[in-house]
């Protein structure tokens, strides 16, 4: 019986033999910087060794932009999107506070039906992120 060889058993060990060959790292920036300052100018061009590195400037966003008590306008720092800030209110201790000075009166609930007694939690309407908290 005839012995039926692989038609890629040769290519597979090729790659494999290619792939076990050892190979230099890619220079260091340090090695690179004195390789392309080291090589003579040529006449009638600009010396690759007087070229000045652009400066680079970083800036700095601030990821929780601030935020009030209404919806604000803002870049989402998650997903990138010009958008409008959605804003779900949620009570606090001042709130619960609030509503036990006022049980007396009759008015308890009045804290809980009134956004200035509590945080506006401001979330992307896009993604869905949390982009702040305007704390009342």
């Amino acid at each position: 019986m005839a012995q039926s060889i692989h038609p890629y058993a040769t290519i597979q060990a090729e790659l494999q033999a290619e792939q076990n060959v050892p190979t230099a790292p890619p220079p260091a920036y340090m090695q690179t910087e004195s390789l392309i300052t080291a090589q003579p100018s040529t006449g009638g061009g600009p010396s690759v060794s007087n070229m000045q590195m652009p400066n680079f400037v970083t800036t700095y966003a601030n990821p929780n932009p601030p935020v009030g008590p209404k919806s604000t306008q803002m870049r989402c720092p998650q997903c990138k999107c010009l958008i409008k800030s959605e804003v779900r209110h949620r009570s606090t201790w001042k709130t619960h506070i609030a509503c036990l000075l006022l049980c007396c009166t009759g008015c308890c609930c009045l804290p809980y039906c009134m956004d200035t007694c509590r945080n506006a939690n401001h979330f992307c309407p896009m993604c869905g992120a949390f982009l702040g908290t305007y704390a009342s």
